[in-house]
């Protein structure tokens, strides 16, 4: 265990309860919204809702996390407490119900492993109570990829249902695996789909919401299901993403309209993202995951310049900040992984210096983490702010206890 680092989550987790507002047994934050006028993002504070990416069950998680280890009543206090606002209020998610990040599925699967953790049986019925009322939900509600869809459901559904069996939430997958299947595009290399039916010069590659991230999520359910359907869908989105690949950046390219001043005629290359969501860093944890699942060397050589791409671009400078979603931590992750699949020790010892001169850069002189929202506001939560940013230093602290969280599996 690396005290800098559990000290440092310790301390993330302590502000994050201080912060914390609270009401019956009910837990709740202030955090920072964006409203987009023209090219530019307003922020503006208020209530946190109850999803994973930046709502309560992504804190309440952290905190049931990190209460394992530090021992303290408080943590323990606040997570049921915030899991207990999620749940309460899952019912006001009205879009992208089956996502992980942005809907139910994230709820629900918090909900059961704070109960695992802190010994709460009814937490635990009631996040399965909810996965089961997805079963219910039209197919015109379905959505595609892992931030709001059936790419991010599918493997947290699978990782929980290895543990409970339910044939109900079996049913469930096999809608999900069948709407990803019959949604793909035929490409002149594999398939892809349109995550982004407006804004985009072609279906996206990258994990949030392109073509590695729905690809990894049937090889999951391939691996689980043995549905060879599955398996061929997942290898051809992989396929879509080969044909993208651009050597001499050795990255893949963001096709959002929105992500360069870049003209319509221009020749130059198109930009690559690199951060979990777009680029490298995310489709480096999809490919290294879909070599472990098939033993396939090219995904391990495609997963290994995903890797040395993202320790070449790897650094609060680089970054900007220290979020799970386009951040420090969620770029690390990578590396982590990486030292854990390949045994080379260096990417976690590079992602170890950088984390130790946040430290002293920032907690030493009480000043918070630069969040993800790319301002001065509070971020409390999970994906952008101070919550997944503690358990980044967690991961850090004992990387064989506390696993992947941005590579659900």
């Amino acid at each position: 265990m690396h005290e800098q680092f559990l000290s440092a989550a310790v301390s993330i987790g302590n502000s994050i309860c201080r912060d914390a507002i609270r009401h019956n047994s009910q837990c709740n934050w202030v955090g920072v919204n964006n409203d987009i006028q023209g090219d530019s993002a307003k922020p503006y504070y208020a209530a946190l809702k109850s999803v994973w990416y930046n709502g309560t069950s992504g804190i309440a998680w952290f905190l049931a996390q990190l209460s394992e280890v530090s021992s303290d009543k408080r943590h323990r206090d606040v997570a049921l407490g915030a899991i207990e606002q999620a749940l309460r209020t899952a019912d006001s998610v009205q879009h992208s119900k089956l996502g992980f990040h942005a809907g139910i599925t994230g709820i629900a699967f918090s909900a059961i492993e704070v109960g695992e953790k802190l010994g709460c049986d009814e937490l635990v019925e009631q996040g399965l109570q909810l996965l089961r009322s997805l079963q219910h939900l039209p197919e015109s509600d379905y959505t595609l990829d892992v931030i709001d869809g059936c790419a991010g459901a599918i493997p947290a559904i699978v990782k929980l249902n290895r543990r409970y069996s339910d044939p109900i939430l079996d049913v469930l997958l096999a809608k999900m695996g069948n709407y990803l299947l019959q949604s793909a595009q035929a490409e002149s290399s594999g398939i892809s789909w349109n995550t982004m039916p407006h804004g985009a010069s072609a279906n996206l590659t990258g994990y949030a919401h392109g073509a590695a991230g729905i690809a990894s999520s049937l090889l999951e359910l391939w691996h689980y299901t043995q549905d060879e359907r599955y398996k061929k869908a997942g290898l051809a989105g992989f396929s879509y993403e080969d044909a993208c690949y651009d050597a001499e950046q050795q990255n893949w390219p963001d096709f959002r309209e929105g992500s360069s001043t870049r003209q319509a005629d221009d020749k130059s290359p198109r930009p690559c993202g690199c951060a979990w969501c777009h680029g490298a860093p995310g489709i480096g944890l999809a490919r290294l995951r879909a070599f472990q699942l098939t033993g396939n060397e090219i995904f391990k050589q495609s997963g290994q310049i995903a890797v040395d791409t993202t320790a070449r671009m790897f650094g609060r400078q680089q970054l900007g900040n220290f979020s799970l979603c386009h951040g420090v931590f969620g770029n690390a992750d990578l590396l982590l992984y990486a030292s854990e699949t390949t045994g080379d020790e260096s990417f976690a010892q590079k992602v170890e210096e950088v984390a130790a001169e946040g430290i002293e850069q920032f907690q030493q002189r009480n000043i918070p983490f630069p969040n993800g929202t790319q301002s001065d506001f509070s971020a409390p939560d999970m994906m952008l702010g101070q919550a997944g940013v503690g358990y980044g230093f967690l991961r850090l602290a004992d990387r064989k206890k506390f696993e992947s969280v941005l590579l659900v599996h």
